[in-house]
């Protein structure tokens, strides 16, 4: 089982146990960074009745990820899409946690110009646009992925494995909830 004790996911592999819920996908705004190892953007998820925004920063130096929140944004049927109708109950619970109004992530660096060849599986090859990092919950094995296509302006958030739902859910709870 890929993870932190075995590295990041292979680009290559389709997710193990299909993954959980559907990748959120969502547009994504490059901001301006003075450090040259620190990426920003802000995504913008939209949905039927409205939208939500956050912040997204990854620093290769520290291998971190970090979200932030905006207000003003209702982060629901982001996080519903994420873990699925059925895990509903689960994600009741979660957002009843403390918030917090940005979070981060230790992150490993899948890889760069990679092809997305469906929700959460990339893979190396020509024409490749998608930045993909592993971040981990709580020093542990349990991630998610997310993927970053400036040319195409998209982001993509997705669990890999249905059974880190539940504690992925909960950190990304506490900044999304």
């Amino acid at each position: 089982m890929p993870g932190r004790d075995q590295g990041p996911l292979d680009p290559q592999s389709s997710p193990p146990n299909g993954g959980s819920g559907r990748p959120v996908r969502f547009r994504t705004e490059p901001q301006r960074s003075l450090d040259t190892a620190e990426r920003i953007w802000q995504g913008v998820y939209s949905y039927a009745d409205g939208w939500a925004r956050f912040g997204i920063t990854i620093d290769a130096t520290l291998n971190r990820l970090t979200l932030r929140r905006s207000s003003g944004s209702d982060y629901s049927e982001m996080l519903h899409q994420l873990v699925g109708r059925a895990a509903e109950p689960a994600l009741n619970t979660a957002v009843r946690g403390p918030r917090v109004e940005q979070l981060s992530f230790e992150m490993e660096i899948v890889g760069v110009k990679l092809t997305r060849v469906s929700a959460g599986v990339f893979k190396p090859g020509p024409g490749g646009d998608w930045l993909v990092v592993q971040a981990f919950v709580s020093g542990g094995s349990d991630a998610f992925l997310l993927g970053i296509n400036d040319h195409m302006a998209t982001g993509e958030l997705f669990i890999p494995r249905s059974e880190s739902s539940p504690v992925v859910l909960k950190a990304l709870a506490r900044v999304f909830g």
